[in-house]
């Protein structure tokens, strides 16, 4: 099995948990006389196996992560990390952005006038290049993941 597809893989696990969640939340109580649509003992036993499945499949995607080399220096973990972080700091400084540049109207001189303290310029270019390498390193972890067999 390709890194890929254990990755999908744990995207349905984790789907099936909270739908098994869900339909037992919805059978734990009933009106008195009335019967439950699906045993909840059963949904609870789908459920433990899912949690299972699903701690094993990342169990093995961790450790493919952390003994997988893309370069000679840095794991898939490694790169994990740094996408998630520059993903973390794409969306403080789009925020910040917007936040600047927000016009304010002013219907008369008494009104309070805002000024930009920051150079809008500059930091939508780092925003740019920040996204662009963020873009680049997601390529290559994926292209990674299509080609490395799960451990």
């Amino acid at each position: 099995m390709k890194l890929a597809e254990a990755l999908m893989l744990r995207a349905d696990y984790q789907t099936k948990i909270y739908d098994l969640k869900q339909r037992i939340s919805n059978n734990t109580k009933i009106q008195d006389g009335e019967e439950v649509s699906e045993d909840p003992a059963e949904l609870f036993k789908m459920l433990d196996e899912t949690l299972s499945n699903l701690e094993d499949i990342i169990i093995r995607i961790n450790n493919t992560n952390s003994k997988v080399f893309v370069d000679d220096q840095h794991t898939l973990g490694d790169l994990i990390v740094k996408r998630d972080t520059l993903k973390k700091s794409i969306n403080i400084y789009t925020n910040i952005l917007q936040n600047a540049t927000i016009k304010y109207d002013r219907m008369m001189r008494t009104e309070i006038k805002y000024v930009t303290t920051i150079n809008i310029a500059n930091l939508q270019k780092q925003v740019d290049d920040l996204s662009k390498e963020f873009r680049e390193l997601n390529v290559k972890l994926q292209e990674k993941n299509w080609t490395t067999d799960l451990l």
